[in-house]
């Protein structure tokens, strides 16, 4: 399974992609709303953790933008 953590703190989303790689998910990690947005839009990942107060773009306008495509 493939996981996308779109979280703009460092601490938190690396926490997160060391408990999901342990468990052996293919994780990637971006630290804002744009990049979640094109990373997002591949339509090759599984699930997606999207914080909602991101830079650049915040998480609920990622999710409309993804789920429009």
């Amino acid at each position: 399974m493939r996981i996308l953590i779109v979280e703009d703190s460092y601490s938190l989303a690396d926490t997160l992609q060391t408990a999901l790689k342990n468990e052996n998910y293919l994780v990637d990690t971006v630290f804002d709303g744009l990049d979640g947005y094109e990373y997002g839009r591949t339509g090759i990942y599984d699930i997606i953790i999207l914080d909602l107060m991101l830079p650049k773009m915040d998480g609920w306008q990622v999710c409309k933008e993804i789920r429009k495509t």
